[in-house]
C-alpha cells in the first residue's frame, strides 16, 4: 500500500473523476477530489499532497490557471502536477509546461501508463525531498560551525558563506556576495594571497594553506588561517574553490607573547653568562649597566652603590644623561633610590615630572619613565641600578616585570661574586706574600741576604746534573773573624761578614751563586766557567775586598780563598767540594805564615 503519498485531484466530470479516484485508490494512494481548480486551490494548504492531477478545462477555474496559480502564489511548493486534457497539439502541450506541469497527459487516458508515471514523478519526488533535507541538514551545519566557510568562483568572488564566516568578516551575506577576496585581504598579503589563488585555478597547486591577516568591514584586522581546497565538475575542470577560515588572532597574540618570552630568556641567558663569568668589580658594574640599558629603547642608565657612612650613595657607573656626573654623591633617602632602600623593590615612575618624590639630581631636569631596581649583597640593599627613558605611554607588562626581577637577581649575584673575589684576590695577594717571605727565609742567610746553605745544596746539585759543560767552586773564610768577636765584639763581627757577603757579591757574575754555608764560611757556585774565568773571579774578589776597609774604619778584613773546577758531566759533588775547601785552608795558613 502506498497511503503515505497524498494524491489530490480535479476534474468537473463527475464519472471521469470517479474513474480515476478508483485506480488510485487501487494502486494505494490516498485521494482528495476536487470538482474544480478553485476547489482545488482551496484544498493545497489543507491537503499538503504529494501530488496533483487536474483536468485541462473546468469551469470557474482550468487545470492551467491553476498551475499558474500555485506556481506564482507557491512557487516554493515543488509539488509535481499532471495535466489531462482532450487537446494534444503542440500549443496545448507548450501551454501546459509553461503553466508549470510536470507531465501532459491526452484523453482517454490509458491507466497503465498513469500508473508508471504517477510511480516515477513520486519516486522522484521523494528524491528531492530527501535531498531537500540533507541540503538543509548541510547548511544547519554550516551555518553552525566554529571556523568560517565560503566558496570562491575563480575569480575570487564569494558564492557562498556560512554564518560564522559573516560574524568574522561583519559583512551582511548579501554584503558578502558582492565583494571579492581582495576586499577582506589585508593590503600586505594581498599578493601572495593572489599567487595562491592563480596557482589553485590553473591547477598548480589542489591545496593552499596560509596564515594572513584579514580586514573586517569595520576595518579592524584580525589573523586568520585559511585552507583552500580545488572543487572540480563532472569534466575535472575547476568549478569552485572551498576555503576554510579559522580566526587564529589570539594564538598569534600567544605566539607574539611566547616569542617576547623566548627573547628575554635569550637575554637573561646572555646577560647571566657575561656577569658571571666577569669578576673584576669595576667590569661587573659596567656590565651590570650596559645589559640594564639594553633592556629597553633609547636608555640611559646609572648605578649608585652605598657609601660606607651607610647615609649616601655615590654614582659609580653610569651610560647616556648621567655619564658626566660619575662620583657624585647624594642622600640615599631621596627620589626614587630612597623608595627603592626603603622598599627593598624595584620602582617603577611612569610620570617622573609629576611624580610627588621627584628631584632634580645634579641641576637636570628629567622625563618620562624611572626604573630603579635595588642591587643586594648578603640580602641587603647595597645599591640601585637606574633606567630612564622617555615613554611616558609605556607599561610595565608582566614578562617585563619577570625579566626585570630575574635581572637584578643575575646582577645581584655578580656583584656578589665580584666582591668574594676581590676580597678573596686580597687574601691571596697576602698569602703570596706571607708565601714569598717564607720561602725566602727558608733560601737566604737573614744577616747578609745571601743564599743558605739549604739552596747552595739545591743549586749545587742542579748544576752538576750535566746541564753545564763545566762547574767551577770557590769556597771563602773570614780570617780571625772570632777574635774579632771577642776583641771588638759580635756587631763589629757581623758588619764584617756583611762587607765580605757585598765583596763576594760584587766580584761574582751575574749567574753565579753566592751563599753564606757557615758563621764566616762563604762558597760560589760558577756554572759553564773555565779556568780563566775562575781566577778573574777570585782576583776581583779580593779587590773587592780591599775597598771595604773604608766602610770599617780602616780594619783590615781578609779572605782565605780556595777554588777547584771540574769539567764534563760527571761531577762528585762532595769531591768538589772538598777539594776547594782544602785549597782554602791552605790559602788561610800561607796567611797565618806571612
Amino acid at each position: 500500500m502506498n497511503q503515505q503519498f497524498k494524491i489530490l485531484i480535479a476534474e468537473d466530470s463527475k464519472l471521469e473523476r470517479r474513474m480515476l479516484r478508483n485506480n488510485l485508490v487501487s494502486w494505494g494512494y490516498q485521494v482528495y477530489e476536487a470538482v474544480n481548480g478553485k476547489e482545488a486551490i482551496a484544498m493545497f494548504d489543507e491537503v499538503n499532497p504529494d501530488l496533483v492531477i487536474l483536468d485541462g478545462i473546468m469551469p470557474e477555474m482550468d487545470g492551467y490557471a491553476v498551475c499558474e496559480y500555485l506556481q506564482e502564489q507557491k512557487r516554493r511548493s515543488k509539488t509535481p502536477i499532471i495535466l489531462i486534457t482532450a487537446y494534444d497539439n503542440e500549443e496545448a502541450v507548450e501551454r501546459a509546461f509553461a503553466a508549470g506541469a510536470g507531465e501532459y497527459l491526452t484523453k482517454p487516458v490509458y491507466w497503465n501508463v498513469l500508473k508508471y508515471r504517477i510511480k516515477r514523478i513520486l519516486q522522484a519526488r521523494q528524491a528531492e525531498i530527501a535531498l531537500g533535507k540533507s541540503e538543509e541538514k548541510l547548511r544547519g551545519i554550516l551555518n553552525n560551525a566554529v571556523v568560517g566557510i565560503g566558496i570562491l568562483d575563480e575569480h575570487g568572488n564569494c558564492i557562498y558563506g556560512n554564518q560564522r564566516l559573516v560574524d568574522m568578516l561583519g559583512y551582511s551575506l548579501e554584503e558578502l556576495y558582492t565583494i571579492g577576496l581582495k576586499q577582506v585581504t589585508h593590503p600586505e598579503d594581498w599578493l601572495r594571497s593572489a599567487e595562491g589563488l592563480r596557482k589553485m585555478v590553473n591547477k598548480e597547486k589542489l591545496e593552499y594553506h596560509v596564515e594572513r591577516r584579514c580586514i573586517r568591514k569595520d576595518r579592524t584586522v584580525f589573523w586568520a588561517r585559511l585552507s583552500a581546497a580545488i572543487v572540480y565538475d563532472e569534466d575535472h575542470e575547476v568549478n569552485s574553490i572551498l576555503g576554510i577560515m579559522i580566526d587564529i588572532t589570539d594564538r598569534k597574540a600567544m605566539d607574539v607573547q611566547i616569542s617576547l618570552q623566548n627573547q628575554y630568556l635569550l637575554a637573561l641567558n646572555e646577560v647571566s653568562l657575561q656577569l658571571l663569568n666577569r669578576l673584576d668589580l669595576d667590569d661587573v658594574l659596567a656590565m651590570i649597566v650596559t645589559h640594564a640599558v639594553s633592556l629597553f629603547p633609547n636608555a640611559s642608565g646609572s648605578l649608585f652603590l652605598l657609601k660606607e657612612n651607610n647615609s649616601q650613595v655615590e654614582l659609580k657607573f653610569a651610560i647616556g644623561l648621567d655619564e658626566n656626573n660619575i662620583g657624585a654623591v647624594q642622600h640615599k633617602d631621596e627620589g626614587i633610590i630612597g623608595e627603592v632602600f626603603r622598599t627593598g623593590e624595584t620602582v617603577i615612575v611612569n610620570d617622573y615630572q609629576n611624580w610627588a618624590k621627584r628631584i632634580n639630581s645634579h641641576g637636570m631636569v628629567y622625563y618620562g619613565v624611572f626604573i630603579g631596581m635595588p642591587l643586594f649583597s648578603d640580602k641587603k640593599v647595597v645599591g640601585v641600578v637606574y633606567i630612564y627613558f622617555d615613554d611616558s605611554a609605556w607599561g610595565c607588562s608582566q614578562e617585563q616585570k619577570f625579566l626585570l626581577e630575574r635581572f637584578i637577581g643575575l646582577a645581584s649575584i655578580a656583584y656578589d661574586n665580584a666582591i668574594l673575589y676581590k676580597l678573596a684576590q686580597e687574601e691571596i695577594g697576602e698569602r703570596k706574600l706571607v708565601e714569598e717571605k717564607l720561602r725566602y727565609v727558608s733560601m737566604h742567610d737573614s744577616l747578609t741576604g745571601l743564599y743558605n746553605r739549604t739552596y747552595f745544596e739545591e743549586e749545587f746539585q742542579r748544576i752538576s746534573s750535566g746541564a753545564y759543560p763545566s762547574v767551577g767552586i770557590i769556597v771563602c773564610d773570614v780570617d780571625e773573624l772570632k777574635v774579632v768577636n771577642d776583641t771588638l765584639g759580635h756587631a763589629f763581627g757581623d758588619a764584617l761578614i756583611v762587607a765580605a757577603a757585598t765583596a763576594l757579591k760584587q766580584a761574582c757574575r751575574p749567574g753565579d751563586t753566592v751563599a753564606r754555608i757557615g758563621g764566616d764560611e762563604f762558597v760560589v757556585l760558577l756554572p759553564g766557567a773555565d779556568q780563566e774565568i775562575m781566577q778573574d773571579v777570585c782576583q776581583r774578589i779580593n779587590e773587592k775586598v780591599q775597598r771595604c776597609r773604608k766602610n770599617l774604619n780602616g780594619t783590615i778584613i781578609r779572605l782565605s780563598i780556595g777554588w777547584t773546577l771540574h769539567i764534563g758531566s760527571d761531577v762528585d759533588r762532595k769531591e768538589l767540594f772538598k777539594e776547594a775547601d782544602k785549597k782554602m785552608y791552605q790559602d788561610k795558613m800561607l796567611h797565618r805564615i806571612g
